[in-house]
This record gives C-alpha cells, structure tokens and sequence, in this order.
C-alpha cells in the first residue's frame, strides 16, 4: 500500500512540475512584466478574475450544454449557421453576453444553397459520430472489464478516458462553451474512438463511418468557416478599423474601447500605441497621459468606442461603460472629429508640445 501511494504522490508532483508549473510561470511573467503587478492580491484577483466568456470559478444547469456547444464547435466550425436567422436568436438567448458581429459578418453573403449543404453535411457527421461513440463505447468497455484487448491497451483506454473526464469537468466548471479549452481533450477522444473503432471495425457501418466524418468535417469547415476568412472583405474588425489601418502611423496614439481584438489589429497592422478603456484597470486618465509624457505621440486620435463601446463587450466583462464616457466628455472641447463611418467616428486631440 505504501509503494502505491509512493509511486502515486511521484506521479502527482510530476503532473505538477511538468504543466501547473509552467502555466503559473507563463502567468507571473505576463503579470509583472505586461500588466506591471507587484502585489500578490492582485496577481491573485487578475488570474482569478473574469474570463473571456465572463465569470469563472462557478457551475450553472446549463454548463453541460455549454459545454457540449464548446466541445462541438471546436472540430465543427459553424460559423454557416449564423446565417441563419433561428440560430442566432439561439445564440442571443443561450450565450446572451456572445459578440455575434463577427460571425453574422463572415457570412452576410452566403447563399441558401450553400447553408443547406452544410448544414445536412454537418448532421450527417454528427449522426456519424454519434454512432461511432457507442460502437467505441462498447468496444473500450470490453477493454476496461478485461473481456478484450491487452494490458497496455487497458491501460492507453483508462489514461485517455481519465484525462478526458478530468479536463472535460474543470472545463465545463470553469468556461464551458470556449471552444480553445476543448481542443486538448479532443485530442484523446480521437484517441479513444480509433482504438473503439479498430476493435469493432468488423461492422461495415462503422467503416463508414470513418470515412464519413473526417470527410465531412473537411468540407464544413473548409467551406464554412475557413475559405471565407481568407478573405480581408469578410473579417469585421478590418473592415471596422479599416480608416485606422489605412491613417494611422506606428506615432499615433489610438484611444479605443472596441475591445482586446479590434486592439490587436490596431497594434498589429498600424504599429501605433493603443491605449483601451475597456481594460479598467487604474486611473484612464492618467494612463492617457502618463502616455502621452511618455511616448510624444504625434497624434492621439481617439475612437467613438470611448463612449459608445460594443454592448455584449461590457455587458460580458461586467464593466462600467461610463468610464470611457467620463474620459471623452473631459477631452471633447480639444476634440475635432476627422473621420466618420458606418462603423465609428474618429476625433483628433492635439497632444501638448
């Protein structure tokens, strides 16, 4: 009993050391030298704070759903299914607090035939792996009771369905529906099918099922989600920030609250200082012009996000909009608007020389 529990508190404090470990450190290098923290409550409340899908660290009734739309969507694109009208009041009322724009944008210009083909695909992959789930369950459970297989695959089956069980709960209590944290656990349910599949691959179905959904999965996302976002014309937020990416200069600083992936393209394609009013960390307006002191823009144009931020962005993060209002009513009468668009407006505030 002692050497069990020996060799299990090794494997413990190895699981630790080889991926807590570097996790932490990742997250206490981007605390002190990205967000410039040096007390420990507040790189404790940072890491403990909101998500990118709102609050963590608690458990709702429609976790597991969540859940399985998170899990589903990250093999299955979907963004085709934004075309339809009936899924994104779905969406709206399920994820209320889910920034729809950038996927109805991607595909504003499907056709119905288009939409229909992908949808009956996409069922038929579903239908597939929903078959091919209890064929394999069958099969690894005949593993696992030891009425089939060898030891070692016994073993491969009760690491990939332990890791899957473990993760797939932290991540349906931690952030369920976001598809990122669901691409590790696929990994071993692909796993756990092949192995399912190979033992009851005596059945014609269940080859073609094996066919069947990796051909389908390559036609729904190749035609419904990543062929369309090759195309600049198709992504949101170039076409939002399309003026900025065109006018602003790596000596501009761009005063935004549109939120962190309109600020990346901003950083990305401009190479201009961007200042955010939806992080609300500190004083804003002292980061403004602790800024300005600091790097002697040429121009610092500020973005109508400032006071007219994306609802859902706040509405997600709990933030208080009035802050940025607050920010661009002190600066308005320096303010002169220089460019206006369906999209935002953009003032110019002449910085002090």
């Amino acid at each position: 009993m002692r050497a069990r529990w020996h060799v299990l508190m090794r494997g413990f404090f190895i699981y630790v050391l080889t991926s807590v470990g570097p996790v932490l450190l990742v997250y206490l290098v981007a605390a002190t030298l990205v967000h410039n923290m040096k007390d420990v409550d507040e790189f404790w409340g940072w890491i403990t704070g909101t998500t990118a899908t709102g609050r963590c660290w608690y458990w709702t009734v429609s976790a597991p759903w969540k859940a399985i739309i998170g899990a589903v969507w990250g093999i299955m694109g979907g963004h085709f299914l934004f075309a339809l009208e009936a899924f994104r009041e779905f969406i709206q009322t399920f994820l209320p607090t889910f920034v729809q724009r950038e996927e109805v944008f991607l595909v504003r210009n499907f056709s119905p035939l288009r939409v229909a083909l992908l949808v009956l695909t996409s069922a038929s992959v579903l239908v597939c792996l929903a078959y091919l789930v209890i064929r394999s369950g069958r099969a690894c459970s005949l593993v696992l009771t030891r009425k089939a297989g060898t030891p070692k695959l016994r073993l491969a089956v009760m690491i990939c369905l332990s890791y899957i069980l473990i993760y797939g709960t932290f991540t349906s209590w931690w952030e369920p529906q976001n598809t990122e944290f669901w691409i590790s656990p696929i990994v071993f349910v692909v796993l756990v099918l092949a192995i399912g599949s190979a033992l009851a691959n005596v059945a014609p179905a269940v080859k073609f099922c094996r066919v069947m959904i990796p051909s389908g999965l390559l036609i729904v996302n190749l035609f419904g989600s990543i062929l369309p976002q090759t195309d600049h014309e198709n992504d949101y937020w170039d076409t939002f920030n399309r003026w900025l990416i065109e006018n602003a200069q790596p000596d501009d600083l761009v005063v935004t609250g549109a939120g962190y992936i309109s600020d990346a393209y901003l950083r990305f394609y401009t190479q201009a200082d961007v200042l955010t009013t939806w992080w609300q960390h500190g004083d804003i307006q002292k980061r403004l012009e602790d800024q300005v002191a600091l790097h002697r823009p040429a121009r610092v144009l500020f973005c109508s996000t400032v006071y007219d931020p994306p609802a859902e962005l706040y509405q997600r993060f709990g933030l208080d909009r009035s802050i940025g209002e607050s920010l661009f009513r002190h600066y308005a009468s320096a303010l002169t608007l220089i460019h206006e668009d369906a999209w935002q407006k953009i003032y110019l505030y002449p910085p002090p020389p």
